[in-house]
């Protein structure tokens, strides 16, 4: 059975790769709708730029060495976005990962997600779990 977290972050890669920043937040708010659940697959706290969990780039750097995904460079030290590998893309077409349901709801979040910049994400984020934007550095 594949792990919660990389279902998750597969499931999201394979609607639109992401970056770090928009895979976090798309995680975050399915886990926030979801109403938090404690056994949620990563631990978000507030932190500079809203929700974080550490957690997800430890697992974004197990599936990137498994061969699952691939993160391409960026310009000026920005991270770049991630991308399902062949083998990812094998992996997900082969494996239930998740529900119909869960599939679907991840897959609006993310594609949602790419297509905002950077401050209109964050706003969303901050108008729904304004409780999370407590340590942002960034005022709305």
């Amino acid at each position: 059975m594949i792990p919660l977290q990389e279902a998750q972050i597969l499931v999201a890669l394979q609607a639109v790769p992401l970056d770090r920043i928009r895979l976090m937040k798309t995680l975050f708010l399915i886990w926030y709708r979801a109403g938090q659940p404690a056994t949620g697959p990563f631990q978000f706290e507030p932190y500079l730029y809203g929700p974080c969990a550490f957690d997800l780039y430890r697992a974004l750097d197990e599936i990137e060495g498994g061969g699952l995904i691939v993160q391409t460079p960026e310009p000026f030290g920005r991270h770049g976005r991630y991308f399902l590998t062949e083998t990812g893309k094998t992996k997900v077409a082969s494996q239930r990962l998740l529900d119909d349901e869960q599939c679907r709801q991840i897959a609006s979040v993310a594609r949602w997600a790419a297509n905002q910049n950077f401050r209109s994400l964050l706003n969303q984020v901050y108008k729904e779990a304004p409780e999370f934007a407590s340590r942002s550095v960034l005022h709305r």
